[in-house]
């Protein structure tokens, strides 16, 4: 399993295709077929805490199949 973790900042556009092209290459490079993209909302602008904090119900596919479950706080 891997991980891969970015931080979302003012100013900056949402980085969860960024992490998944990302997290995709380590996948491959491992030879791992899942891993987890977490993403930290740390704009000024951000909900409060319990309406940012979620994960998705269902696995995201990359490009080459694999499953990157995204968790958002």
């Amino acid at each position: 399993m891997a991980i891969e973790v970015k931080v979302w900042r003012d100013g900056r556009p949402d980085p969860e295709i960024e992490g998944l092209v990302q997290i995709e290459r380590y996948l491959q490079r491992l030879n791992l077929a899942e891993g987890f993209l977490v993403i930290f909302d740390q704009r000024t602008t951000a909900p409060e805490w319990e309406e940012r904090m979620h994960s998705s119900k269902a696995a995201t596919a990359t490009a080459s199949g694999r499953s990157v479950w995204v968790m958002r706080g």
